[in-house]
């Protein structure tokens, strides 16, 4: 076992020092379509694009007549980021981050889909008339059932011809461990054929330039494996590129829309031991302990005898959650109003139940001449106003009463001359 990790990183040191010598080759990320994935930094087209941009001239026409006007140039980040702990093979292989125009969608949702379609499709043609590019649809797909292991897919076109197809089991991994494998099936054989360019068509662009990333990461092996493969054929001729284009999912274009559907057809269970990932592991783990927090807030008395247990309108009780809900987004951004439903939520407020509890010297009675506990001031007490007669169940309900009631639970103003 000890020698595989010194064959590895050694490996990995042999691949870091020709990335330092080679500083001439193309990798290159490419975003296509959506109005979702605004331009970004520099924009030079790959060849066989040149007829449709000209990204020196934002306002000249382009070639093409149903392609809108080319999107203005950006200036380049350098390609070497100093003080990184460690060090990509794209800063070494000069690589530049293509973003493109994106069409904004008009009209009905038909034109919408369609005017979204345009610039895959403009490539794909661009492409199947091109007999020195190879490109391929690389997909992962993560089962919505916990019983099954996550897929990859990749379809490897020359020209019109379809020459390779083929999915795996990734195991029991993340999103991104699975979008790894297909990146990586899709390099590793198209690099294995004479062709000058290839273009990849993902749905992951972060997952494809992590894919060219050597510094440490979930999915090591994939990383080393792309990078490997690159690295031989990049330096077999100088005129070699590779770029990666990105197509949102959701757009469900013909060519990776097939590798979508052909890694989803394959359904695997688990089994005894099927591959796992650090993210993989780590997920479980968080989602295990958010399930643990909930049933100890839902069934023991760690919240607090105090907690003012409070109830969603689908008849569950509230739950607490690491994203800000639901307590949070029922405020919304009106911190006064969040002040005071903390208050109330956690029986720690200006009120006279509390200053008794704390031995604190102050008014313990209500302006009515009742004991001033919370359940007075949600139920009972006749100055507030009330959509019902009962003290708010719902935390809906609770915030519509402190918006119509905003002093309540809340610390009393001064009198006139005072502070």
């Amino acid at each position: 076992m000890e020698n595989d990790w010194i064959t590895t990183i050694s490996h990995s040191l042999d691949l870091y020092l020709n990335y330092l010598q080679d500083g001439t080759k193309s990798v290159q990320f490419y975003e296509a379509t959506s109005p979702h994935h605004p331009p970004s930094i520099p924009i030079t087209p790959p060849p066989f694009l040149a007829p449709y941009v000209t990204p020196t001239t934002p306002t000249q026409s382009p070639h093409h007549p149903h392609l809108p006007p080319a999107i203005p140039h950006y200036p380049r980040r350098g390609a070497t980021q100093i003080g990184r702990t460690a060090t990509a093979a794209v800063d070494y292989f000069n690589i530049e981050i293509n973003c493109h125009g994106c069409i904004k969608p008009v009209g009905s949702k038909t034109l919408a889909c369609a005017q979204q379609h345009l610039y895959p499709n403009a490539f794909l043609q661009e492409l199947e008339g091109d007999a020195n590019t190879i490109h391929a649809a690389a997909d992962g797909s993560l089962p919505t059932s916990e019983r099954l292991q996550a897929t990859a897919a990749v379809i490897i076109r020359w020209q019109t011809e379809r020459i390779h197809q083929n999915r795996f089991v990734a195991g029991r991994v993340t999103a991104h461990n699975a979008e790894l494998y297909a990146i990586r099936s899709a390099v590793v054989q198209c690099t294995q054929h004479n062709a000058k360019q290839i273009v990849i068509f993902t749905d992951a662009i972060g997952s494809a330039r992590v894919a060219v990333d050597l510094s440490p990461h979930s999915g090591q092996a994939h990383l080393l494996a792309v990078c490997a493969a690159l690295q031989g054929w990049l330096q077999g001729d100088e005129e070699r590129t590779i770029t990666f284009v990105n197509v949102p999912s959701a757009l469900r274009w013909s060519l990776h829309g097939q590798a979508h559907q052909y890694a989803t057809q394959l359904r695997v269970p688990l089994g005894q031991d099927p591959v796992l990932t650090i993210n993989s592991i780590r997920q479980t783990t968080d989602l295990w302990h958010k399930q643990e927090w909930k049933t100890k807030f839902l069934h023991s008395l760690l919240p607090g005898a105090a907690f003012l247990r409070l109830w969603g309108v689908d008849g569950t009780q509230l739950q607490p959650s690491s994203k800000g809900r639901p307590w949070i987004k029922s405020a919304g951004s009106d911190n006064v109003l969040f002040a005071c439903m903390c208050r109330c939520v956690l029986n720690h407020a200006p009120i006279g139940s509390y200053y008794t509890h704390f031995n604190i010297d102050s008014r313990t009675h209500c302006s009515c001449g009742q004991w001033q506990d919370r359940e007075h001031i949600l139920a009972y007490y006749h100055q507030y106003t009330r959509i019902s007669i009962d003290a708010p169940a719902l935390g809906t309900g609770l915030v519509r009463f402190l918006k119509d009631n905003p002093s309540a639970f809340a610390f009393p103003k001064p009198d006139q001359g005072v502070g």
